[in-house]
């Protein structure tokens, strides 16, 4: 699987951006401001697929560790276990947020 890159700096730009959008130089210069807001709106998106990619793969670990546990009842082993295969069927890009549009 492809490794993403460190978010934090997305996110410190993200953030930059925000801050120059409640700043008057924006107000003054409408057309600066259009190039801060179409930057914010694409970084806000990356920034939100990213998360969401994240969360994923976390839901993704504790499924794996719910269907291996012998401590839970079966159904719920069962049902962990077919929510896996369903993830597989589905190929690796349907975990993936930023990719699937």
């Amino acid at each position: 699987m492809d490794t993403l890159p460190e978010l934090s700096p997305f996110q410190r730009r993200l953030d930059e951006l925000s801050a120059q959008m409640a700043g008057a130089v924006v107000l003054r210069e409408p057309a600066a401001g259009g190039d801060v807001t179409r930057e914010q709106q694409k970084l806000g998106q990356l920034v939100a697929d990213y998360q969401a990619y994240e969360k994923v793969g976390i839901e993704l670990g504790e499924t794996r560790a719910l269907a291996q546990d012998p401590q839970r009842i079966r159904p719920s082993r069962e049902l962990a276990t077919q929510e896996l295969a369903g993830w597989s069927a589905a190929g690796p890009r349907s975990a993936r947020p930023c990719c699937s549009r």
